[in-house]
């Protein structure tokens, strides 16, 4: 897999969002198979979402979200000891004290209820900072977590966003991919 981070002007990236559920990485695979078999270059930018995400590859991580502010530490020394990078930039929903007395968020997003997971969050994220083209792998919003929740609880928050993120967002797998669409040519060219 090709995971090459470069910086170019922020239409042409494209934002790849990756979860924890199972099938992220064969997510990620998938998205970058079929970027690379494209005509035109694409530069990707990668955000991690939540706790639980970010120790499942390596490669430079731009951006982290987490509607969790008090595990942003934690995350990032998970992130190190995977051998990741932890100079990314921090959105939540909220402001949130590092223990050395600094802010750790970087954008801050308000919750506005029904909640549509961290995912959600960062893919509004995403869109603030500029990305006309944003894939989710790795959060297809099926099945529970370890503490039993189950994830389509936070299906009314994507459908309430759908005007806003419809467009510039697809998913590689679950529910996400059966509401927004699957990634493909079409939507790459416009």
């Amino acid at each position: 897999m090709n995971a090459e981070h470069r910086t170019l002007n922020i239409e042409q990236n494209i934002l790849i969002i990756t979860g924890a559920a199972p099938c992220v990485l064969e997510d990620i695979d998938k998205a970058v198979s079929f970027l690379s078999l494209q005509p035109s270059a694409f530069s990707l930018d990668y955000m991690a979402i939540g706790f639980d995400a970010v120790d499942k590859y390596d490669w430079p991580i731009k951006y982290f979200a987490t509607y969790h502010p008090s595990e942003i530490e934690m995350s990032m020394e998970r992130r190190a000891k995977a051998g990741g990078n932890t100079d990314c930039l921090v959105i939540a929903h909220q402001q949130h004290p590092a223990k050395e007395g600094h802010d750790l968020v970087n954008m801050i997003i308000p919750c506005e209820p029904p909640s549509g997971s961290s995912s959600l969050l960062g893919v509004l994220a995403g869109i603030k900072y500029g990305y006309k083209k944003i894939i989710l792998c790795g959060c297809p919003l099926t099945g529970k977590n370890d503490k039993e929740y189950d994830y389509a609880h936070f299906r009314a928050g994507w459908t309430a966003k759908m005007k806003e993120i419809k467009d510039v967002t697809r998913s590689m797998s679950g529910w996400t991919r059966d509401i927004l669409g699957a990634v493909d040519k079409e939507w790459l060219e416009h």
